[in-house]
């Protein structure tokens, strides 16, 4: 009987500490996530940057250097967003109602006549 309670409690336990640590490696690989989507965009930077050609005046119709901004927003909202996961702001704080009034007594000068 207690052979079969120490099993039990070996097998929660083991259960506990398995789901834990699956937890932990998931919020972890969220934050690596982040980080390899920030390096790619960098990367991507670094490639269309070394494109330049001052022998070819069209600039790809443009295109290059717009996928250039888009990619500079894009790693400014990527690394927002991990400073936000970071330093998430606190939550918003309710004010307490204001108090209610009681009714005016129906003979004072307030009251209804």
């Amino acid at each position: 009987m207690q052979s079969s309670l120490k099993k039990a409690v070996y097998a929660v336990a083991s259960s506990a500490l398995l789901a834990g640590a699956f937890l932990a490696g998931r919020a972890h690989a969220a934050d690596q996530r982040i980080d390899e989507a920030d390096a790619f965009v960098t990367k991507s930077i670094a490639i269309l940057k070394a494109l330049e050609d001052p022998e070819k005046p069209g600039e790809y119709g443009g295109h290059r250097l717009r996928a250039l901004a888009h990619l500079a927003r894009a790693q400014a909202e990527i690394r927002a967003s991990k400073a936000y996961v970071d330093n998430p702001p606190p939550p918003p704080t309710r004010r307490p109602p204001p108090p209610r009034r009681p009714p005016p007594h129906p003979r004072s000068p307030g009251g209804p006549r």
